[in-house]
């Protein structure tokens, strides 16, 4: 019987007549019936009932009883995702976005699991899911999403990082790098900010495939009240391995490989290719981790006959003092960050850094080692004394510059020799400076990618924004670290009774300055400049040697020398780049 809006009356298994989208068929007995469920009558045969657009018991579970919400990011997402795609290549910077962004959301652990193993789809969401039980990467934080991190991820290009520089990519532009090896992002997430039952599945679905009732204007959906849910489709939560990796609080991403093209992307992944890439990163994930503000550890594994297998780590530790420190420098990031976003003035804020030493353990299963570097990091906040450019002082008051001003240098105390040293932007950048320390800034950079410092021969403001984060920023920074060499050299000579061990020492110590010659382009040509001449502004980090006394002995004579450390005054000395060539 048709109703005047099209819609159909049947009845139902008491002979009452409903609109059709209020029955469901009774053809699923291991699925208990609620009491929003009724069942169309007996008399109707499922093929009759599916023609008249009756839900099965199983979508009406789903889309009724357990609170379905609409989830997903609202644009014309495979066109702008496709563009998107266009600027971040299909390499190791894919897990570096993740990383930012569990480091963002105040993560300590990130883990990265290979699971190449097909799951049942028996019980899982009707249509097209059966297709995403294969393969795929899982990516755990031990954090939550909060709800205002949930309406962020939806915004496609936006993210909430855009509202606090204090969070480099938090849920913004870098996340979209995943679509590279997916076309169906998803994540489980669970903790106290979470407002609907603590526990929430959300499923991205730009090409509005695979998720149960995703379309344009909503091409995802989000599952809340979980427990009943996991009981109607079980299968569908086993791919997450939930109880292998979730504690108390925490987010497990989940990117089924892509086996076919896509509008979204015409790039397939196999498990060779995705081992490859994560390769790639384990090499870099030693080195991603000094300027982060939260991470302390990066796990690897595989899924291998039922069984999580750790086959590489990198873990931090840190003594509880320095520990303290990263947190209050942490909170002066968020307090500068607030500033800017409220357009006040943040040149004339007082200077704040931190000097930590990190002791970095890397696991690795091939080797079957451990291995232990240390390393000495500085972390800075906020400009000297020097003037700032006006251009950079206006742009802040009105909203033109979103960058915090923040830089540090990381060196390291057990090995310098066989390293080579990049850019940093809280993550290493593919650039080699040619200087001793790695050197981090948060600098305007040429891309949404993040990979390359802004390039411009025009007097711009990203340009003067650079020079002035060198200048201001990282060149006391690097001093700070030159100073840690002295002291640690001062230690060395103390008691030295040769004048070739001080000088054996001194040597090492004179690897930590900046070159001209080998710094690779005119940016890092610029920050050695500005770092010597900051030096000869009374700094005592030049050591003259001199001889105290002889010891004569039946054998040999021996030199007893002492070190003391000078300043060069700057009236007599200036620094230009012509004395490097």
């Amino acid at each position: 019987m048709p109703l005047k809006d099209g819609k159909i009356l049947v009845p139902d298994d008491d002979n009452y007549l409903h609109p059709v989208n209020l029955l469901c068929l009774n053809d699923d007995i291991e699925i208990e019936r609620s009491k929003s469920m009724t069942f169309v009558c007996k008399q109707i045969s499922p093929a009759l009932a599916n023609i008249l657009g009756v839900k099965s018991k199983l979508k009406k579970k789903i889309s009724e009883h357990y609170n379905v919400m609409k989830f997903g990011q609202r644009e014309d997402l495979t066109t702008r995702i496709h563009k998107l795609l266009e600027g971040y290549p299909a390499d190791e910077g894919i897990f570096k976005e993740l990383l930012q962004n569990a480091d963002d959301a105040g993560a300590t652990e990130i883990h990265f699991v290979t699971d190449y193993n097909y799951y049942s789809s028996a019980k899982v969401f009707d249509g097209n899911f059966k297709e995403l039980q294969g393969p795929s990467l899982l990516v755990y934080n031990n954090t939550s999403f909060s709800e205002y991190d949930l309406e962020s991820i939806q915004l496609l290009g936006i993210g909430g990082k855009s509202e606090n520089p204090s969070e480099t990519g938090k849920y913004g532009v870098g996340f979209n790098a995943v679509y590279h090896l997916t076309d169906v992002p998803s994540f489980l997430t669970k903790g106290e900010k979470i407002d609907k039952g603590k526990r929430t599945l959300c499923i991205l679905d730009p090409l509005c495939k695979y998720a149960t009732s995703a379309d344009k204007q909503n091409p995802g959906i989000r599952y809340c009240n979980l427990d009943g849910l996991q009981r109607a489709v079980p299968d569908v939560f086993l791919p997450y391995h939930e109880d292998d990796l979730m504690g108390d609080e925490g987010t497990i991403f989940r990117f089924p490989l892509r086996t076919e093209a896509s509008k979204i992307c015409d790039k397939l992944i196999d498990n060779e290719h995705l081992t490859t890439l994560l390769g790639k990163f384990k090499n870099e994930s030693t080195r991603s981790i000094f300027f982060l503000n939260h991470i302390l550890k990066i796990e690897f594994s595989q899924i291998v006959n039922g069984k999580m297998i750790l086959d590489f780590s990198v873990t931090v530790n840190m003594s509880k003092e320095d520990i303290r420190q990263k947190q209050a420098f942490h909170l002066k990031r968020l307090h500068v960050g607030e500033m800017i976003t409220k357009k006040q003035q943040i040149t004339t804020e007082p200077m704040f850094q931190i000097q930590t030493v990190m002791s970095i353990s890397v696991f690795d299963i091939k080797r079957e080692t451990e291995d232990e570097d240390i390393w000495f990091v500085v972390d800075r906040i906020g400009f000297n004394d020097k003037a700032i450019p006006k251009k950079v002082s206006h742009a802040y008051s009105v909203g033109e510059l979103d960058l915090l001003p923040q830089g540090g240098v990381a060196l390291p105390l057990s090995k310098i020799e066989p390293l080579k040293f990049s850019a940093f932007c809280v993550l290493p950048l593919p650039i080699h400076t040619g200087l001793p320390m790695h050197v981090n800034g948060h600098f305007a950079l040429n891309h949404e990618s993040r990979r390359n410092l802004w390039e411009d021969n025009t007097e711009n403001l990203k340009s003067i924004w650079n020079r002035t984060l060198m200048s201001s920023v990282i060149a006391p920074s690097y001093i700070a670290a030159i100073e840690k060499q002295r002291d640690i050299c001062k230690e060395c000579t103390k008691n030295a009774m040769s004048q070739f061990h001080i000088r054996n020492q001194l040597e090492t110590y004179f690897k930590y300055f900046p070159s001209l010659e080998t710094a690779v382009d005119s940016n890092w040509k610029f920050l050695c400049i500005e770092i010597y001449n900051q030096v000869l502004e009374n700094i005592p980090l030049f050591p003259t040697i001199s001889e105290v006394f002889r010891e004569p002995n039946l054998y040999m004579t021996s030199y007893k020398g002492k070190v003391d450390w000078i300043c060069l005054k700057k009236k007599y000395f200036k620094v230009s780049s012509s004395m490097f060539v």
